[in-house]
C-alpha cells in the first residue's frame, strides 16, 4: 500500500466535500484521484 501525504489546504477541502457529497459520490471522487493519472493532478492542487 502507497501512502500519500495531503498538504493541509488539501485535507480540509476533502473534508469540507464529503460532507457536501454521498459517501458513494465521494468514494468515486478519492478513487479517481489515487488513480495513477490522477496523482498529478493532486499535486498539482496541492501546489507543490
Amino acid at each position: 500500500m502507497k501512502t500519500i501525504t495531503l498538504s493541509e489546504d488539501v485535507y480540509d477541502k476533502l473534508a469540507e466535500l464529503k460532507h457536501e457529497m454521498s459517501t458513494r459520490s465521494f468514494s468515486e471522487l478519492l478513487r479517481k484521484i489515487l488513480s495513477k493519472d490522477r496523482v498529478e493532478w493532486v499535486y498539482r492542487y496541492a501546489g507543490k
